[in-house]
């Protein structure tokens, strides 16, 4: 799987590290000059800056994922993200093999939706569910690899969170493997 994430974060050819936060198959540095793109976290998920433009590029991450496909559709009534926090008050159901679990509902002001809900960890496994008006849409796949994709797509986008470049991002990401489907 290292080579893999690592294979995913320099598929552009450019010279990519992480920032203080080790990731199996990039180096980790303190110091950002010489690197073209830099993976780090704050306190609000993962981000990548491109020293290129000289901006961070924010939630490039499995809610960021679940956020640009909620722009996409114009905004969804709810976007639900496996995440860190466990248990909570809202149940919700995403495809096999994680099914129903539970979360805990977030404020949405600022994001492309209406509710927005933090849902329990599912050890090994990411994913997350967007309902729109008549649609429902779902992503599960192995955590490590949908993390991966969710940094490498974000490399090359302008500063700013990646739901405001959805459609750039979510097709880099499809490009390099994310499947988000219609779901019953």
């Amino acid at each position: 799987m290292a080579r893999r994430v690592a294979a995913l974060l320099t598929d552009s050819g450019d010279e990519v590290a992480s920032y203080r936060r080790p990731i199996s198959g990039l180096p980790t540095i303190l110091d950002s000059d010489r690197w073209d793109a830099v993976i780090g976290v704050d306190d609000s998920g993962s981000y990548v800056r491109s020293l290129s433009d000289s901006g961070l590029v924010t939630g490039a991450g499995v809610l960021g994922l679940a956020l640009a496909t909620s722009a996409l559709s114009g905004g969804a009534a709810l976007v639900a993200v496996t995440g860190e926090k466990p248990g909570g008050e809202v149940a919700v159901t995403l495809p096999p093999p994680i099914g129903t679990v539970m979360g805990w509902e977030l404020d949405a002001d600022g994001f492309p939706a209406h509710r927005l809900v933090l849902l329990e960890s599912q050890e090994n496994w990411a994913g997350f569910v967007v309902e729109t008006a008549g649609r429902r849409l779902a992503m599960v796949d192995d955590r490590r690899f949908v993390e991966a994709i969710a940094l490498a797509a974000a490399i090359h986008l302008p500063p700013g969170p990646v739901w405001e470049h959805a459609d750039d991002y979510l097709k880099k990401a499809e490009s390099l493997g994310l499947v988000v489907a219609e779901s019953g």
